[in-house]
């Protein structure tokens, strides 16, 4: 193969690439600009419900840990139940 060779699937992918990709400017360069960011600003009201969100979780896996250890424990009984019949 010569060295100036090229695939042309990679010379499909590569222009796919460019056509759909965008622009991606580097940090270094100099016309990079920081991006605004939108809606970013940390309210009390987005940290209560957050807290309220955890904690209904927290609250959630506590009564199904409880749940699947009763039901373990019922299993548990009636196996042994059975042994003794």
């Amino acid at each position: 193969m010569p060295d100036d060779y090229e695939d042309p699937s990679d010379l499909a992918a590569i222009q796919d690439a460019k056509s759909h990709m965008g622009d991606y400017k580097l940090k270094s360069a100099s016309d990079y600009v920081v991006a605004q960011r939108v809606n970013t600003k940390i309210t009390t009201e987005k940290v209560i419900m957050h807290k309220l969100y955890v904690s209904c979780l927290c609250t959630f896996f506590t009564i199904f840990t409880k749940d699947v250890n009763r039901s373990f424990s019922l299993q548990a009984v009636r196996g042994m139940r059975a042994t003794f019949r």
